[in-house]
């Protein structure tokens, strides 16, 4: 039979040294309602002292707490997160044999709105999940080798050159600039000695930055 039902109580049940406030939940191990015990109730405060005992099977009793003891609070859990309509996906490529690191966005699959992390994470498998929000959504893959647009600079007779290819397979001179090689800082001589992988859209802002950096052009 259900009992349901308030009742005035102290709000100064023991919580490991603290009290359950007005407005909380706490689950009790066991508390003692009207000479019954209630193994594993929980109780919910209210204002003015007031309470509502409800025991594992879900009934809820209306009499005074003689003795409880508080093993945890309980609070509500939160919707899960999903992808909403106007969210947005981001990937990121990630190329560690070259270091290459590309960015990619766009809106996100249709059949991906209203999904959860797990439902996307097994769709999307094996790319990984580094943000999941109902707004945005980033990937992280990673891929072998390097990108098809990929070119290496390195320093030849003296100045830097752009060459065709990634480095090891390196191929024609796309281009021969005017920065001296040996007016570069230690890091930089020494990842162009390796040669130095960048995307071909990338290779002009990078040979700025070598530039400035020899004081071949205004810093």
């Amino acid at each position: 039979m259900l009992l349901a039902g308030y009742l005035r109580v102290s709000p100064r049940v023991p919580r490991g040294g603290d009290f359950v406030r007005p407005g909380k939940q706490a689950l009790l191990a066991a508390a003692v309602v009207a000479g019954f015990t209630l193994a594993g109730a929980l109780i919910e405060m209210h204002h003015r002292g007031t309470a509502v005992i409800h025991s594992a099977g879900g009934v809820q009793a209306a009499a005074t707490v003689a003795r409880a003891t508080v093993v945890g609070p309980t609070e509500p859990s939160a919707p899960p997160q999903v992808l909403l309509a106007d969210a947005q996906v981001q990937v990121v490529l990630q190329y560690p044999a070259c270091g290459i690191r590309k960015v990619g966005s766009g809106p996100i699959p249709v059949g991906l709105i209203g999904q959860g992390r797990p439902a996307v994470a097994a769709a999307l498998r094996p790319e990984r999940i580094t943000h999941f929000a109902p707004d945005l959504l980033v990937l992280d893959r990673r891929l072998p080798g390097c990108p098809a647009d990929t070119v290496t600079l390195r320093v030849r007779d003296g100045v830097v050159v752009v060459l065709a290819g990634p480095p090891g397979d390196t191929g024609a001179v796309l281009q021969r600039t005017a920065i001296a090689g040996g007016a570069l800082g230690a890091a930089d001589a020494r990842r162009l000695e390796a040669g130095l992988a960048v995307p071909a859209a990338r290779a002009g802002e990078e040979l700025h930055r070598l530039a400035r950096e020899a004081g071949a052009v205004p810093s």
